[in-house]
């Protein structure tokens, strides 16, 4: 989003590319994804339940490729999430073509999540305004 916001070109997944971006001084992509993931998965659970695979590719679908969350980072934030009553959660057992049983998480989001994504979205819109204002009104860009 702050890439999009910014104009800036390219995703964030190659480890190189994070590292230079590192170098450089453009944390501040890499921190902003970090804080907008709750939101981000919030909103994908708001249109259907999914489980975290699915919503990891939905959000590196839909930002055409500039937001890699991995599965890792995302887990914490759901059990966060599950924690505080914004989500819920329900095994899905399934048979793979052969024969295995898949257990996967299905996470849906409660009434009071989609409360909670309306106060994170218009928090974001805030936030990205009062950004956007800024640039604005900057004399050296």
């Amino acid at each position: 989003m702050l890439s999009m916001m910014l104009g800036l070109k390219g995703a964030l997944h190659s480890r190189n590319l994070q590292k230079s971006c590192r170098r450089e001084g453009h944390m501040a992509i890499e921190m902003f994804k970090r804080g907008s993931v709750e939101m981000l998965a919030l909103l994908i659970l708001n249109e259907d339940d999914a489980h975290g695979y699915r919503i990891v590719q939905e959000i590196k679908d839909r930002s055409n490729g500039r937001l890699i969350i991995k599965e890792g980072s995302l887990y914490p934030i759901l059990y966060k999430l599950s924690d505080e009553g914004y989500i819920i959660s329900q095994e899905d057992i399934s048979e793979t073509k052969l024969g295995r049983k898949r257990i996967r998480v299905i996470y849906s989001i409660t009434p009071k999540g989609r409360e909670h994504l309306i106060q994170l979205k218009e928090e974001y819109d805030i936030v990205h305004d009062s950004i956007r204002c800024i640039f604005e009104r900057s004399k050296s860009l």
